[in-house]
């Protein structure tokens, strides 16, 4: 059962594998890998990838993708000669899943739940979401901001840009990254 609102499908395998050889150059960084075994340090990201890994990869990925595809078909009682068609990372409206046979019904999550208890045959059954939702007010009331005053929050110090800027300053050691905060928060 799906939402009326639900995305289905997508019946694909996505395999992501960053390289930034290009990237490491143009900053100057250079990368430098010992290693002992064929794939050992393969994925690297800042070194070429072997085509010998990538070529493994490419099967692993096509593997996953054939055992998807087979446990759809399973699953959905779905022909081998029209999974293809509905397969290869498409995505369907509640609607159109419903056509091609992903889903059984279109419902809410409410009718999801009391067609999965008839099934259990449970005449009684209870829900809880979590988290538990609450106000704006009683997640404010809950936060530590209650604890602070006025006078924390609009200190004259806080407020002082001569004396921000002076303590900026003071903390900063030569040839280093300047990410530090210009506010003391205690």
């Amino acid at each position: 059962m799906a939402d009326p609102g639900t995305i289905t499908g997508s019946i694909g395998v996505i395999m992501v594998l960053p390289e930034a050889t290009a990237l490491g150059r143009k900053v100057g960084l250079r990368s430098q890998t010992i290693k002992y075994g064929k794939f050992a340090g393969a994925f690297n990201p800042l070194e070429p990838y072997a085509p010998e890994l990538l070529e493994s990869l490419k099967l692993s990925s096509v593997a996953t993708y054939d055992e998807f595809k087979s446990r759809v078909m399973s699953a959905r009682g779905i022909a081998p000669e029209k999974i293809n068609s509905i397969a290869e990372g498409r995505i369907y409206s509640a609607e159109d899943a419903l056509a091609v046979e992903l889903i059984d019904e279109i419902g809410s999550l409410d009718q999801a739940l009391a067609a999965v208890a008839e099934m259990a045959n449970l005449s009684s059954y209870e829900t809880v979401d979590y988290p538990v939702k609450m106000s704006f007010f009683e997640a404010l009331k809950d936060s530590e901001f209650f604890n602070l005053t006025l006078q924390k929050i609009f200190s004259p110090q806080l407020l002082d840009v001569e004396s921000l800027a002076r303590s900026y300053i003071e903390h900063i050691e030569p040839g280093t990254w300047q990410y530090l905060m210009p506010i003391v928060v205690d």
